[in-house]
């Protein structure tokens, strides 16, 4: 579905990274919003952030299996993500804004 990269060092990191996705805000967790707003019109965060459509789309995020791998080179990082989002195919990875 979607395929990310955090410069989280440790496994700590990580975890704070996966816990953004399924607790923080819509910045914070890019596949929630995404989810949320096939569901209603875009909002501004503030009021996406509230909507329960929101609240839904993380708590479906949070049950959803994750698989990572470990790549130290930052530049690695970025076109391991970029190759893997276009070989997975996955329909809510959006590279036109970055």
């Amino acid at each position: 579905m979607y395929v990310g990269r955090t410069g989280e060092k440790k496994k700590a990191g990580f975890k704070n990274r996966m816990n953004r996705h399924w607790a923080g805000a819509p910045n914070q967790a890019p596949l929630a919003k995404r989810l949320a707003e096939e569901k209603v019109d875009p909002m501004p965060k503030d009021e996406l952030e509230k909507a329960e459509e929101f609240k839904a789309a993380k708590g479906r995020v949070r049950k959803m299996l994750v698989s990572w791998v470990t790549e130290t080179d930052p530049d690695c990082r970025c076109l391991l993500e970029f190759y893997a989002a276009k070989e997975l195919q996955t329909p809510y990875n959006d590279f036109s804004e970055t």
